[in-house]
């Protein structure tokens, strides 16, 4: 199925549930935990689902919830589903006291990782407890590994560890995005859904798209449960504007990279190759041209991260009309 295609199918949708990962989606990775940079467009995004009739709009993420609405500014109707899906913004749900006792346990030996290897970090959360290796990784990678091999070798005591991006965590709840989705589904009586997301984790809740129209989108690359993952920039542009009736008025690439030279690699091309990395720069410009009436073309700089990329361009793109 085609970008267009199924955004066809969504938009038809009696009642449409729209979610999406916090960390490398709407937001780039960050060492510090609570410095993050978010992507403006996709957070008025969201805002303006959530208020459509019909339409749900929730941020799902791996962030216990306080944490998660204290860094992500937007608010209700937008839900909330924090640690992987064990807490929900609609309620409360509490630890029992086997929970507890493998919190702390858990706590206790990621801490003497961190005492073995000073740079590693951990963070609290109501229903996990995560070791932390970013901030290592940026000074000490052959540290930060060897850490990281301690955490996965730390028994998960029957209860599920998970092992993601520089982090190894330890959950006390069988709760997964999945079964999030579920409930929210079960909730609002969403007909369709639409999950977005980029880690390990994520795939749980991919995997729970099982009523068709539903879409999964793997933000980056790797092997995923996802329907659609965007990796071909180019291809993706095309099929919105294909969608709108413009098609065969796109007659050139969608971007390029900028750095020694206006123009170089990577090529968001049709022939483009090679693969897109943090720390590149990348333009975003499709432009259509209607014979014998004009053309749009609108250029954005965007800076590759490992997660959503960093749009660097703040121009406009509301139309002025000029009288004639």
């Amino acid at each position: 199925m085609t970008l267009s295609t199924t955004i066809k199918a969504l938009a038809a949708a009696e009642h449409l549930a729209v979610v999406s990962d916090f960390d490398g989606t709407l937001s780039p990775f960050a060492t510090a935990i609570y410095d993050v940079e978010m992507n403006q467009d996709s957070l008025r995004a969201l805002d303006k689902l959530a208020h459509l009739p019909h339409t749900t709009a929730a941020v799902l993420s791996g962030r216990h919830l306080a944490g998660l609405q204290r860094v992500c500014p937007l608010r209700e109707p937008v839900l909330f589903g924090g640690s992987h899906g064990a807490e929900s913004s609609w309620e409360e749900t509490d630890l029992t006291p086997a929970m507890r006792e493998h919190l702390t346990a858990k706590e206790t030996e990621i801490r003497a990782i961190m005492e073995r290897f000073p740079g590693a970090d951990i963070e609290v959360k109501p229903f996990q407890r995560v070791l932390h290796l970013r901030a290592l990784e940026d000074t000490d990678p052959e540290a930060a590994a060897q850490a990281y091999e301690a955490g996965l070798a730390l028994d998960p005591g029957g209860f599920p560890r998970t092992a993601g991006k520089s982090v190894v965590e330890f959950s006390a709840t069988q709760a997964t995005k999945g079964t999030w989705l579920d409930e929210l589904r079960e909730r609002t009586g969403a007909t369709a859904m639409v999950f977005l997301g980029d880690d390990v984790t994520d795939e749980d809740g991919f995997r729970a798209l099982h009523q068709p129209p539903d879409v999964g989108v793997k933000v980056g690359e790797g092997d995923t449960a996802a329907v659609v993952q965007l990796a071909d920039v180019d291809a993706a542009c095309r099929d919105v504007i294909s969608a709108a009736g413009y098609g065969d008025y796109f007659v050139h690439s969608t971007g390029h990279g900028v750095g020694l030279d206006v123009h170089e690699a990577p090529f968001a091309a049709r022939t483009g190759k090679g693969e897109l990395a943090a720390g590149m720069t990348l333009t975003i410009e499709p432009g259509i041209y209607v014979p014998g009436k004009g053309g749009v073309r609108i250029e954005d700089t965007l800076i590759i991260t490992e997660g959503a990329p960093k749009i660097i361009t703040a121009a406009t793109k509301e139309f002025t009309e000029v009288p004639a």
